[in-house]
């Protein structure tokens, strides 16, 4: 199974950088921050006919949100460059999992709107289709 500190180590080898990183809650919410979510919607198990046994992929959904700063239009450029950098990467294996391909479950990055302190945030919703067994 691929894990969220999977994802993450992942998203930062990625072009676009964030001064921050976390996994599951956003510490403090600091400005370029980063945060990286189970998608808790549709999370439908993925099984073959014949059962688990007969099953070769599985799906990780993921929720990305974006927490940068006071600027809207920056925050955006930034928001919409990871969603590029996400959607255009192909990477070999995420964690110690092959990855089979990466789909986005929106056409962009979606405006949340502000946090509690006037932060702009985005959220970046995908999927990581990956193959069951772990990778030498």
């Amino acid at each position: 199974m691929i894990h969220l500190k999977d994802v993450n180590n992942w998203l930062k080898t990625l072009e676009i950088k964030f001064d921050h990183y976390y996994i599951g809650f956003l510490d403090k919410k600091k400005d370029k921050s980063l945060g990286v979510y189970n998608l808790k919607r549709d999370n439908r198990l993925i099984m073959a006919i014949g059962g688990i046994e007969n099953s070769s992929y599985n799906a990780k959904k993921i929720s990305l949100l974006v927490h940068y700063n006071y600027a809207s239009d920056e925050t955006e450029e930034v928001a919409n460059q990871l969603f590029e950098d996400i959607m255009n990467s192909k990477p070999k294996k995420i964690g110690e999992h092959k990855v089979y391909f990466i789909g986005m479950l929106n056409n962009e990055a979606i405006d949340v709107g502000r946090d509690d302190k006037g932060i702009c945030e985005y959220v970046i919703e995908f999927e990581i289709y990956y193959k069951r067994e772990k990778e030498d």
